[in-house]
């Protein structure tokens, strides 16, 4: 990225059960793509959905995706990030 390209986009991201979210952000994955990516933790989470307001991305367990659904809660795009043999 050079310094005359546009803004970073600002992205506010969730990520409750997993550490790869905060390992991308140590390599300058973000960055790299021109993301100014805020992570939130659990009570972060907790705080901004009780007063309104929505996660632009999460990282989270398969599950949480599922009880997300049942419950209302709108999911754009769900994907495996990374796989153990017991979720085969």
């Amino acid at each position: 990225m050079t310094e005359s390209q546009e803004p970073q986009l600002p992205l506010r991201l969730g990520s409750k059960a997993s550490w790869l979210a905060y390992v991308a952000q140590q390599l300058g994955y973000f960055n790299d793509e021109n993301l100014a990516v805020t992570l939130l933790n659990k009570q972060e989470i907790k705080d901004l959905e009780a007063g309104g307001g929505r996660l632009d991305a999460q990282v989270n367990w398969f599950q949480h995706a599922v009880f997300g659904v049942v419950n209302g809660k709108p999911q754009v795009a769900v994907m495996v990030l990374h796989d153990a043999p017991a979720s085969r």
